[in-house]
């Protein structure tokens, strides 16, 4: 048993030691922070940057510069930037240590209850599919999202590890009192980075919740409540506060509850492989991901003894399961549905293994994943990197304005942050709406207007999409041109991007 226990120890070191690796690898080729870039590519980590800046510079989220992502978001930004001087590449190494920690968990939320052979068949499978491909369902490994993950399954190994050592002894709580409060932790820092992904405590929480209650076992059910919801607080009310000592309180309002309840609504509830801006491949492995889920759900419930129970945890997680895919979603957005494909990857291990034998099952699944991450490295790499690998004649010019201006500020005008024009100055801007968001108001195209009256922005940075009204574009580059702006760079044979420039 010893000689068992220690080859089970030594394997369980020998996985994580090459999640380790796996996570610093995958990290160092997806990330827009990533020193192999140029610059960060990717627009939303350029919104996160740009806000971040201007947080360590004084600035207050909402009120002075807009997004509409939840304030941790900033936070955790701005943490990667002081851990580099406030370079860029302080906040790969900050996603490289996050999605590590991804990895592990996959692997260590497998093992509560299966072999160390299962849990990596289970593992690899699970990675094959998020690295599929370039432009892969793992997206950027940056996002605010990939640190939700990470707290979201931190909460379902806790929860994972006290199913396990449960007994069911009728004065026996699921949870202790701090296993609570630490839960409440984690749903309030996913609270104040995603609000919409809370919906998960409805599955890891809300159950149990229940059962407290059918156990008439009251006490217990009123200090888990104050308990979670004391987690909750510690974390989200520092943040009220602190935007209604700077006045703020009313834009953090406007801007991450209610427009993003419009936001979200933007996907009309269409099911996610209608969605046209997720591609066909990604939307092949969502499926396939979504009937592993099914399948697994319906083998779960045929092995438990408890049906009600296991029927109703069931529904939750398909509550959860809809509830954050049918509104407004991209490919990436699946990764937050990790933690409930973990059961259904379980099953399809064990069942590998009953099947094939453990060795021959490792093999399969090392073969696919060697296979999958083969794939994409060599498309990611050489075939349709983020960026070119030689400087574009747009980026060189660009390079020369910032060298002789380098607290040059940047409007997006009419479109989404995009190139490199945040990663060549390192000042945030001045003025509150430096890009125009999805489901942008008319009062934002208002404020817009206003900034290049009063020249504000150095640099305006205009992308026009190949059905953009000529008529409408020649309107804007003679308004540009009347506010003592003018034309820097035109890029539209490539992208279809204008840059103008203040003029001295």
């Amino acid at each position: 048993m010893d000689d068992i226990s220690l080859n089970e120890k030594k394997a369980d070191r020998l996985i994580l030691f090459s999640l380790v690796i796996l996570g610093v690898f995958l990290t160092l080729l997806v990330s827009p922070f990533s020193p192999i870039y140029r610059y960060c590519f990717e627009p939303d980590e350029i919104c996160y940057q740009i806000m971040s800046r201007g947080l360590l510079s004084g600035k207050v989220p909402y009120r002075d510069l807009f997004d509409h992502k939840g304030p941790l978001t900033y936070l955790i930004y701005a943490l990667g930037l002081l851990l580099s001087g406030k370079a860029t590449w302080g906040i790969w190494i900050l996603f490289t240590l996050v999605n590590i920690g991804i990895f592990a968990l996959l692997y260590k939320s497998l093992r509560v209850f299966l072999s160390w052979q299962r849990s990596l068949v289970g593992t690899a499978i699970m990675l094959a599919l998020l690295f599929l491909k370039s432009n892969p369902i793992y997206a950027s490994g940056s996002k605010p999202d990939h640190f939700i993950l990470l707290l979201l399954l931190l909460s379902e190994y806790l929860v994972l590890i006290r199913l396990k050592d449960y007994t069911s002894a009728t004065d026996k709580k699921l949870f202790s009192v701090p296993d609570m409060f630490l839960l409440g932790l984690l749903c309030g820092g996913v609270f104040m980075l995603k609000l919409n992904v809370c919906i998960y405590y409805l599955l890891f929480i809300g159950f149990y919740f229940l059962f407290l209650l059918i156990k008439k076992m009251g006490k217990a059910f009123f200090s888990s409540c104050g308990a979670f919801l004391g987690g909750i607080a510690v974390v989200s009310v520092p943040f009220f506060i602190f935007y209604a000592a700077n006045g703020a309180l009313s834009d953090f309002i406007d801007a991450y509850f209610l427009f993003n309840s419009k936001y979200a609504k933007n996907g009309g509830l269409k099911l996610h492989f209608e969605r046209g801006w997720i591609d066909p491949e990604n939307q092949i492995t969502i499926v396939v991901l979504f009937l592993l889920l099914v399948i697994g759900s319906l083998l779960f419930l045929n092995s438990q003894k408890q049906k009600k129970q296991s029927l109703i945890c069931i529904v939750l997680g398909f509550v959860t399961y809809f509830s954050m895919s049918l509104p407004e979603v991209f490919a990436y957005s699946f990764v937050l549905l990790v933690p409930l494909y973990i059961l259904a990857i379980g099953y399809v291990a064990d069942i590998l293994v009953a099947l094939l034998s453990e060795k021959v099952a490792i093999a399969v699944s090392l073969a696919v994943l060697l296979f999958a991450l083969s794939n994409f490295t060599i498309f990611q790499v050489f075939l349709t990197p983020p960026i070119e690998k030689e400087k574009t004649a747009f980026e060189a010019a660009f390079e020369t304005y910032y060298d002789s201006h380098p607290d040059a500020t940047c409007l997006y005008f009419t479109n989404l942050c995009d190139e490199f024009f945040y990663d060549f100055g390192h000042e945030s801007p001045n003025f509150k709406y430096f890009y125009m968001p999805r489901e942008a108001t008319i009062d934002i195209y208002n404020e817009q207007v206003r900034y290049i009256r009063q020249k504000l922005p150095s640099v305006v940075a205009l992308y026009c999409s190949p059905s953009t009204d000529e008529e409408l574009l020649t309107k804007i580059q003679i308004f540009l041109m009347e506010n003592d702006y003018e034309l820097y760079f035109d890029d539209h044979e490539n992208s279809r991007y204008y840059a103008y420039v203040r003029k001295e």
